[in-house]
């Protein structure tokens, strides 16, 4: 699983306090988008702001580019652990 890479698990936790600082708590991309008070249809004034921050975030700590780096270096879509 790509979590266990050490390297997918710092830009975790650089997204995780980058998150923190605009207020929300999320250990990782996941938890933001799985979060249970969303998906209701018609998107809140909070749910937005979280994706704001989220998108902000994953961009800022290069989230959305590691794991294809991973894949295209490992061979793997799915990196296992160092």
């Amino acid at each position: 699983m790509a979590e266990a890479d050490s390297r997918v698990r710092a830009v975790f936790t650089g997204w995780s306090r980058c998150m923190s600082a605009a207020g929300f708590d999320y250990r990782d991309p996941m938890a933001a988008n799985n979060d249970p008070t969303f998906g209701t249809g018609v998107p809140t004034a909070e749910e937005i702001a979280t994706a704001t921050a989220d998108v902000a975030c994953r961009t800022e700590e290069n989230v959305n580019g590691v794991r294809p780096d991973l894949a295209r270096y490992t061979g793997s879509a799915r990196p296992q652990g160092d």
